[in-house]
């Protein structure tokens, strides 16, 4: 039995989108058909051409993407699939971010340190965009929408731009993901959007259960602070411990080796929306036991001072074992966990300079 003939198997992949899924297979069988019929007629389109997706592998990649583990790490596994079947040499998948209000690269390949930095795009930066929001897979040939974009991307990529791809993924009703396609190797036959945006529909269910169902449940973050700022914190808490005859927990969390560990097995990640996306689900974690700083790009500052901790480090436990519902990836590695530093006061100082100075 064919590939095509067993269609009806798809209904696998997801009942709600098994329509357009069997309808993806049914066009590009009618591509391969008229590649069979018209190979020699040099006045029409002529299929397969090298670099397009064959069709062969159509059905590998779909199932490829509904047999991804429920990690956030699986968006860069599911960027790295489709990346192989399109053949694209610089592309990038933009995620949200909430808190800046812009869709920026989550993963990438191909893509220049300058244009990672820049590559912050706004919901309502042109019409052309709010296009994509919608819904619509978009091609830029013309030169004068891809100048629309320019200030996104370095003078070299510039330079070297003649084609933008814009595929959106949409879930909840609302644009959770963007596949972007600076450069495809072969020649974008016409069917190729249609492609791409069934390829959009089996994919986007999983970003929003991977990622943007997880995140949304999360009530807080990490804040950003100086060092003098959290000396005088300290000194406060301090001041009201001491008045309560409490204890006043200082624990330095470092997520360096989650960070390494995670891109040893996903190489397109970004490391610092993969940091961002660490301090906000820690953060979210530990905000109802105590208050949580960011003190710089790989350590946290948590100060425990309301609730009575019997042990630092059970906690701290607790705590690697909550980010695997976040991060497959760390229930296979069994030495995984927080590189920590746990001060308490007074056992440890009676001021926030010596306390500190401990948890450098």
């Amino acid at each position: 039995m064919g590939l095509f003939d067993r269609a009806v198997s798809l209904s696998a992949f997801d009942p709600v989108k098994r329509s357009p899924v069997i309808g993806l297979l049914r066009k590009t069988k009618k591509i391969f058909t008229q590649c069979l019929q018209t190979k020699d007629d040099q006045t029409r389109k002529k299929l397969p051409v090298e670099g397009e997706p064959h069709i062969s592998s159509l059905h590998q990649l779909l199932s490829g993407i509904t047999r991804l583990s429920g990690g956030i790490e699986s968006i860069a596994e599911l960027f790295s699939l489709v990346k192989d079947f399109f053949k694209l040499s610089k592309s990038a998948i933009l995620l949200y971010d909430p808190l800046r209000m812009v869709f920026s690269p989550w993963a990438s390949a191909g893509l220049d340190q300058t244009t990672l930095h820049r590559l912050r795009i706004p919901r309502g930066v042109n019409m052309n965009f709010k296009r994509v929001a919608k819904g619509e897979v978009l091609i830029f040939n013309e030169s004068g929408q891809i100048k629309e974009f320019n200030s996104f991307f370095s003078a070299r990529e510039n330079s070297a731009i003649n084609q933008l791809i814009f595929v959106p993924f949409i879930a909840d009703s609302k644009l959770i993901a963007i596949l972007l396609i600076i450069k495809m190797e072969g020649i974008i036959d016409l069917e190729i959007p249609g492609i791409l945006k069934e390829v959009s529909l089996v994919a986007a269910p999983h970003i929003y259960q991977a990622r943007e169902k997880k995140l949304g449940n999360l009530s807080g973050d990490s804040k950003i602070i100086t060092f003098e700022s959290l000396q005088s914190r300290v000194d406060e808490l301090i001041d009201k411990c001491r008045k309560r005859n409490r204890s006043l927990v200082l624990i330095k969390i470092s997520i360096e080796h989650i960070i390494i560990t995670v891109l040893k097995y996903n190489e397109y990640i970004d490391p610092f929306r993969l940091k961002e996306d660490l301090f906000r689900i820690t953060g979210s974690l530990l905000v109802d036991i105590g208050e949580v700083f960011r003190l710089n790009s790989n350590n946290l500052i948590l100060l425990i001072s309301e609730i009575q901790i019997m042990d630092p480090a059970l906690l701290l436990h607790q705590l690697t074992i909550s980010l695997e519902t976040f991060f497959d990836i760390l229930k296979t590695e069994h030495s995984m966990g927080f590189d920590e530093k746990i001060i308490v006061y007074p056992e440890d100082g009676d001021n926030s300079e010596k306390l500190l100075s401990d948890l450098k």
